[in-house]
């Protein structure tokens, strides 16, 4: 009886971990995606993620649109709008990030890091209609973003080295770092100089500043 209670456990488990892969699949893709694009993403056999969809179908967890193709239902938007209502540091940061775009006329984002990414959970954007594009709920590299290497810089050695054994150091330009020396190269400049600067590491065409 155990024995089998541990199973049915596992199981459970399984199905929640595949489910969650396919809703950061999804979350991942520009477009509407169709069964089989999904199931090659999620490297899962069509008949499994087919069971899995109409189970996230059915919790609104995710929508079919008439052509069969899917995208993320509007219960995620529901819950991760509670979920942010009840995020207690954007109300006490609020203020801060408010004073510092009044004083440099920039957009200034709250990010944390999260799961070894950077993950912006509030911004504030000044008025004029030239300005730095970015959307709250996305999640950046740590490595090649200036709020990235200025959170690193401020972490012990050996969480650095947790985090980039964990997501790797990516290239997305010429200029990205992606060598760890090189990083903690920067890291140890960041940290003399008070400052981050993504200097067209992430994207081409704009350098970004982050306070450390």
């Amino acid at each position: 009886m155990a024995t089998n209670e541990t199973n049915s456990s596992l199981y459970r488990v399984q199905v929640l971990d595949r489910a969650f892969a396919i809703i950061d699949a999804l979350a991942e893709t520009r477009e509407d995606a169709s069964l089989a694009e999904i199931a090659a993403i999620v490297k899962m056999h069509k008949s499994t993620v087919h069971r899995l969809m109409m189970n996230l179908e059915r919790h609104r967890l995710v929508d079919r649109d008439q052509t069969g193709h899917y995208r993320l239902g509007m219960k995620l938007y529901d819950l991760g709008i509670r979920a942010f209502s009840r995020f207690d540091i954007r109300l006490r940061a609020r203020p801060h990030l408010e004073k510092l775009m009044s004083n440099t006329e920039e957009t200034v984002h709250l990010c944390i890091l999260d799961d070894g990414e950077m993950l912006y959970v509030d911004k504030v954007e000044p008025k004029r209609s030239i300005r730095m594009s970015s959307t709250v709920g996305r999640r950046n590299a740590v490595h090649c973003t200036a709020v990235g290497k200025a959170v690193l810089a401020a972490l012990p050695e050996v969480v650095v080295d947790q985090i980039i054994a964990q997501r790797g150091l990516r290239r997305f330009t010429a200029r990205t770092l992606t060598t760890p020396a090189e990083l903690k190269s920067e890291l140890r400049e960041i940290r003399r100089r008070g400052y981050a600067i993504d200097d067209e590491e992430m994207r081409k065409a704009f350098a970004v500043l982050g306070r450390w």
